[in-house]
């Protein structure tokens, strides 16, 4: 019996990536909800072209066109009227890093964004 508790408790710890794995599942799923919504308010794009993972720091959307009508009450001297874009990846690194590598990457391919005076 005490091995069969012990073995319990190290399959819970050591399998795929233990507990920290688990974590960082749960993290990542609870994140991915909450900015898929708040992304599906300002983005018309399918939501399988989004890739979020905050655990590792990654943000990638491909293929998406702005709602200029939730843009409209920002009273700029311009107005968005359009906008679409081809990939926008944003990569934070946590932690420690060594010379020479970068704390945070953007990444925008292929922006067109029509604008007319306010």
């Amino acid at each position: 019996r005490v091995f069969r508790v012990f073995r319990g408790f190290f399959a819970f710890f050591a399998s795929r990536g233990g507990i920290r794995g688990r974590i960082n599942k749960g993290v990542d799923r609870l994140f991915d909800h909450i900015v898929r919504k708040q992304l599906a308010e300002f983005l018309l794009m399918p939501m399988q072209n989004a890739k979020i993972q905050p655990s590792q720091g990654v943000l990638h959307l491909e293929r998406a066109q702005l709602r200029s009508s939730r843009l409209n009450n920002l009273h700029l001297p311009l107005v968005l009227t359009a906008g679409i874009f081809d990939m926008v990846h944003l990569e934070l690194k946590m932690g420690k890093l060594n010379a020479g590598h970068h704390r945070l990457m953007v990444l925008v391919q292929n922006v067109i964004l029509v604008v007319s005076p306010g």
